[in-house]
């Protein structure tokens, strides 16, 4: 690659353009606050068998269709080459190790990151974990477990005579499992996590499907098979209107054959959202990866937005109003208040947040004399600090642990609580805080996700 060609890429990644910014789901969706949630985790999928970004052109045909409707990704691009390793960083937001799993050690895995715990503590969704397979294999039983998922069901919760794949049960039984529980929960009041994890187009590739000539491609079009059917008729059901369905793929597998390791399509699949809670569809050309589980939460909570363009935009960086607004957001679901922050005519964007937060005491109403100033470190700790109540403290240390914090800095106080509460960890070298730097996005998305969701804190002594 061309040194013109890296710096052109380089600058899209890092472009900090704040312009125009808009909410990835829909404005009824945005009031309600908890959407139901599907994530389809599909076995091997690489964009290569996706008719639009591809080379097959009859393969993938229902997750094209489905793309074309929804906002996806195509530049998305998997953490690994094994399923227990994409599982992970799908679902924990962990990145994969090249020689073994942390799946594997339950002392470890346990502490990792949930997205069933945060969405349970947060929001207090229920969830439920679908999968045709052994679900001991590989220790998956005991990290789902960790990971807080209230049902399992596997192929053990099936009839034998189900059992006609070499990995358990076919997809499609396993997908009308999923319809009818769905159908029967239609009216229940709790928002639900859904994971639906795939397993047919896995090698040796027999299913009960005859599609195409290669068996290969034939599991992979079954599969696809399944998931539209799937989509069509939960589309059907009035609670469609507010859920939010992502696709993404383990790893890349079985196809193509005899990829080299060094071959970027060895690790480019799809990422889809979709659903009746989304805005609007989009194609996104954002570069993006399984692990990025903090700015996905963030997002999808609706405590940050994403750019027109599609962008995330991490390395730009927080004005004091965007801090406003996160604060605003996290407050109010941490206190389950369902409120409405609509622009007034003529006002500014963020007058509804800072409204709320003079309210609340997060802020007072003259407290910044320009709200589109950038946020300072120290700043974004007093504002976010007074967005939860809970500090449960997880790291015992005092101010002699932060070289460049001490008693007598302005908001020390409240430093000190996030990072005794895990929220906030500074330089892992140094260990300094750097009150007076501005702060990027991804930093931002990380702390707030932290105070929103206390599962994911950090302990650092």
């Amino acid at each position: 690659m061309s040194e013109e060609e890296a710096n052109k890429l380089f600058a899209q990644m890092v472009s900090s353009s704040d312009q125009n910014t808009y909410p990835l789901l829909n404005e009824e969706t945005r009031k309600n606050g908890k959407p139901d949630i599907l994530i389809i985790i599909m076995e091997s999928f690489a964009n290569d068998i996706m008719p639009s970004v591809g080379t097959h052109k009859d393969v993938a045909v229902c997750l094209d269709s489905i793309a074309r409707k929804g906002i996806f990704f195509p530049r998305f691009y998997s953490n690994t080459f094994r399923t227990d390793r994409g599982l992970v960083a799908v679902l924990s937001g962990y990145p994969a190790q090249p020689t073994t799993s942390i799946m594997r050690y339950p002392a470890k895995s346990a502490q990792l990151p949930s997205l069933a715990r945060s969405l349970a503590k947060a929001k207090h969704y229920g969830n439920a974990y679908y999968y045709g397979g052994d679900v001991d294999f590989a220790n998956q039983r005991s990290w789902l477990v960790s990971q807080g998922y209230e049902r399992i069901i596997s192929d053990s919760d099936f009839p034998i005579e189900d059992k006609l794949s070499k990995w358990g049960v076919h997809d499609h039984i396993v997908a009308n499992r999923l319809l009818a529980d769905i159908k029967k929960e239609q009216n229940a009041k709790q928002p639900m996590l859904r994971i639906f994890q795939t397993s047919s187009s896995h090698e040796p590739f027999d299913v009960p499907y005859s599609r195409l000539k290669d068996k290969r491609l034939n599991a992979f079009a079954y599969t696809d098979s399944v998931i539209g059917n799937l989509l069509r008729e939960y589309s059907k059901l009035p609670r469609w209107k507010n859920t939010l369905v992502l696709l993404v793929a383990d790893h890349v597998g079985a196809y193509k054959e005899h990829l080299d390791n060094f071959d970027r399509s060895r690790y480019q699949i799809p990422l889809i959202m979709t659903g009746g809670a989304i805005a609007r569809p989009m194609n996104v050309k954002l570069i993006g990866s399984q692990q990025q589980g903090v700015i996905k939460s963030v997002v999808q909570l609706g405590i940050m937005n994403g750019y027109t363009d599609g962008t995330f935009h991490p390395i730009g960086n927080i004005t004091l109003s965007e801090a406003i607004k996160m604060a605003a957001v996290v407050h109010a679901t941490c206190n389950n208040q369902t409120i409405s922050f609509s622009a007034s005519d003529g006002g500014k964007w963020y007058d509804a947040y800072l409204n709320y937060c003079v309210k609340n005491r997060i802020v007072s109403s003259d407290e910044y004399s320009s709200l589109d100033a950038y946020a300072t470190r120290a700043q974004i700790a007093h504002i976010f600090a007074k967005a939860t109540s809970d500090f449960a403290v997880v790291n015992d240390i005092d101010y002699d642990y932060i070289p460049d914090v001490s008693e007598r800095s302005e908001y020390a106080d409240e430093i000190l609580a996030l990072y005794r509460a895990g929220i906030l960890t500074g330089d892992e070298r140094t260990r300094a805080f750097r009150p007076f730097d501005t702060i990027t996005r991804a930093e931002a998305a990380a702390i707030i996700s932290r105070v929103a969701l206390p599962t994911t804190r950090i302990k650092i002594v």
